[in-house]
């Protein structure tokens, strides 16, 4: 057949048309959870992209929002009551302030009134920091603690859990190679048989969980765990002159030796007992190292380890890698309780969200999920009615769509849930997502020289999760600074 140009272009515009019917009638994907094909509309052709914005230099951008924070007009009205919860000022707050519902954040005044006393008294003041995977390895945490120990004293890292995933830039661990996580929540290397996870969410055992007839037959296990200060934290963070061992729940006598600097300093029987307790050295200076010899039938679990000085100020850093903060409920109550009014806890930051984010299919989804956040904060509250709460929300998380990065579809749809959440139960709230730039800003926090985020578009490199915390500290410390001109 002679195919004159007139009859080719014909055909090629036949060919196109069909393509284009047969594009339009497709659904936008198919298949299932395991393999699935995505079709691109061709009416994408037509609509106007969304311009992603550039933030050109991230160390400017992110130096107008310190200023801002430090500088919102207020003005202070004290009232003559000075009890702390009557301390009263007119407040305004803009994006990189902590958020409250009517600008009111008189929840905090009973932390503040904690954190004026503290400094050079003997006492200790904890503050709990919980998050996902974007505060791992000590990141953010590690700043919040170094400026307030720097203003109110304490030393050491506070809380650690006995086995941890990912090393941690505020001391150095080991452990011998016989101990298993339980955790009540994301990752675990083993199924618990209890709910009794305590303060740190999570615990670690180097036997299992044997049943009666089990322990009667099986030999003594030894286990080891090790501990050293980092090079990666400031002063204050590297020394300790106290070990606390939280543990409990062996069910037969257990020998631990401590050694420092391989040096025998004591030998101590851990009781048999279904209690949760903690064992308590005065280890002086710091040492290089710390080692800690297990050896018995039955394993205790052990929630954390705690190095600290004689007073000042702990922040404390929870890290539940894969946990979207609904874990909390879970937990039985009662040594969740105990423990963190063991500790004297003076403010618990919930720092979650990124999570839950590439699982939302909905607007509905999102606001599910405030409801069900505002039930662990309730839950929280209704334990501990005289601790605040600060509620920190995910960061921008960027996906491939149509195959350009942007941020993640109702990212913002939750960030707002989390916001109502604090809000309905009285908690401030810090707008990271708004903070770092709001929509499609981890673009260019990615490709920020040097990166301010990973290349998985979701978490921040260490100066990245710096800038974030000194910013989160400048809203925390403006809040403090005013409570303190009013009283």
């Amino acid at each position: 057949m002679n195919f004159t140009p007139i009859k080719t272009l014909l055909f090629l515009i036949t060919v196109m048309v069909v393509f284009i019917v047969f594009n339009q009638l497709m659904p936008r994907e198919i298949g299932g959870e395991t393999f699935s094909l995505k079709f691109f509309k061709a009416s994408k052709w037509f609509e106007k992209k969304e311009e992603i914005p550039v933030i050109e230099d991230i160390d400017a951008f992110l130096a107008s929002r310190d200023s801002a924070v430090k500088n919102v007009d207020t003005t202070t009205v004290v009232v003559a009551d000075s009890k702390p919860t009557e301390v009263n000022f007119d407040r305004s707050q803009d994006i990189t302030s902590l958020q409250f519902k009517d600008n009111n954040s008189k929840a905090l005044f009973s932390f503040f009134e904690k954190l004026s006393k503290i400094k050079g008294s003997e006492q200790k003041l904890h503050i709990l920091h919980y998050g996902d995977s974007q505060i791992e390895s000590d990141r953010m945490t590690s700043v919040i603690r170094e400026k307030l120990q720097g203003e109110f004293g304490g030393k050491g890292p506070g809380l650690i859990t006995p086995v941890p995933i990912t090393g941690s830039a505020a001391i150095s661990q080991k452990n011998s190679a016989n101990w298993k996580r339980y955790t009540a929540y994301g990752f675990s290397d083993g199924k618990s048989l209890h709910d009794d996870y305590g303060v740190m969410c999570s615990y670690a055992r180097f036997t299992p969980a044997y049943s009666d007839d089990e322990l009667a037959s099986k030999d003594t296990t030894e286990a080891w765990l090790e501990l050293k200060p980092s090079g990666m934290c400031s002063g204050n963070c590297k020394a300790y002159s106290q070990l606390s061992m939280l543990l409990g729940g062996n069910r037969t006598d257990v020998e631990v030796r401590v050694m420092l600097e391989d040096t025998l300093y004591a030998v101590d029987i851990l009781p048999a007992t279904n209690e949760r307790y903690w064992k308590k050295y005065f280890i002086g200076n710091t040492p290089k190292n710390v080692k800690l010899l297990f050896k018995g039938i039955d394993s205790p679990d052990v929630q954390a380890l705690l190095l600290e000085g004689w007073q000042g100020v702990q922040v404390d850093n929870i890290a539940l890698r894969g946990s979207s903060g609904t874990i909390f409920r879970k937990i039985s109550s009662h040594n969740f309780k105990r423990e963190i009014d063991e500790l004297n806890t003076g403010l618990i930051i919930l720092q979650f969200g990124g999570n839950s984010v590439p699982g939302l299919k909905d607007e509905k989804g999102a606001s599910n999920f405030g409801s069900y956040f505002k039930s662990q904060i309730k839950h929280i509250q209704s334990l501990h009615p005289d601790i605040p709460i600060i509620v920190i929300g995910p960061s921008d998380m960027s996906t491939s769509i149509d195959g350009e990065f942007q941020t993640w579809p109702y990212l913002e749809e939750l960030n707002k849930a989390m916001r109502n959440a604090a809000w309905e139960t009285g908690c401030g709230f810090w707008d990271m997502y708004e903070v770092m730039g709001g929509r499609n800003s981890m673009i260019s926090w990615v490709n920020s020289n040097p990166p301010y985020a990973g290349t998985d578009y979701t978490h921040f490199t260490p100066k990245g999760a710096r800038k974030m915390a000194e910013l989160f500290y400048s809203a925390l410390h403006r809040e403090y600074e005013l409570w303190s001109k009013a009283k």
